[in-house]
């Protein structure tokens, strides 16, 4: 059950993120991404277990923020992730956000945007036993991975690296430029993050959140 379940992360982030990147057809000769095995399946698990054990928590109160086990975080993600890393150029936005540009094959195409986010939201102090796993252990057992962030927003973030790592590692260069963002929608850094593409203020963070709460589609 678990090789089934790391199987199925990874192919979906393979086959999200490839049909992304190749909007336009691939150039004759393009290297195809290798396949997943049961064994790159269990270490998209193991990966994702490790991402969750980092207490990459954002507080209400930034001071109450742990920025070294973000620093940490980023460290695990480069040497997890050393191909994806070689290929995209990463830019610290306001400390802690992360901006990843992959420069593709036609610079007139237009980006497109991929964006998780790497921290989580607290544990209700003494709501710790009501949890069926300890939310920062990254327990792999009964066919889930079990912790705080491993649907929102590991889960995510984890298969993007994934598709990404196999990609770039497979010498795959994409015709468009994808530009993911990596932040906390809630946290003060992704406020700079809209300057990279149209002008915005906080209001419009947290217009766009109310909408995202209600189900609403946000501009």
């Amino acid at each position: 059950m678990l090789g089934a379940l790391g199987a199925s992360v990874a192919l979906l982030a393979v086959i999200l993120i490839a049909n992304m990147l190749r909007l336009r057809p691939a150039p004759r000769g393009a290297p195809v991404p290798p396949r997943i095995d049961a064994t790159g399946a269990s270490a998209v698990v193991d990966h994702l277990a490790a991402a969750i054990r980092f207490r990459t928590i954002s507080h209400e109160d930034p001071a109450q923020d742990q920025r070294e086990e973000l620093a940490r975080f980023r460290a695990w993600l480069e040497t997890t992730y050393p191909a994806a890393h070689a290929a995209l150029k990463r830019e610290l936005v306001n400390g802690d956000g992360l901006l990843f540009r992959w420069e593709g094959t036609s610079p007139a195409a237009k980006p497109i945007l991929l964006m998780a986010h790497q921290d989580v939201v607290p544990v209700e102090p003494g709501a710790e036993p009501a949890w069926a796993k300890p939310p920062f252990d990254g327990v792999v057992a009964d066919g889930f991975v079990w912790g705080r962030g491993a649907i929102d927003d590991k889960g995510p973030l984890v298969a993007l690296f994934e598709a990404l790592e196999m990609l770039a590692g497979s010498g795959f260069r994409p015709v468009i430029i994808p530009v993911g963002a990596i932040v906390e929608a809630d946290n003060p850094a992704v406020l700079r993050f809209p300057s990279h593409f149209r002008p915005a203020t906080p209001n419009d963070i947290r217009i766009a959140n109310a909408r995202r709460l209600r189900g609403e589609e946000a501009d």
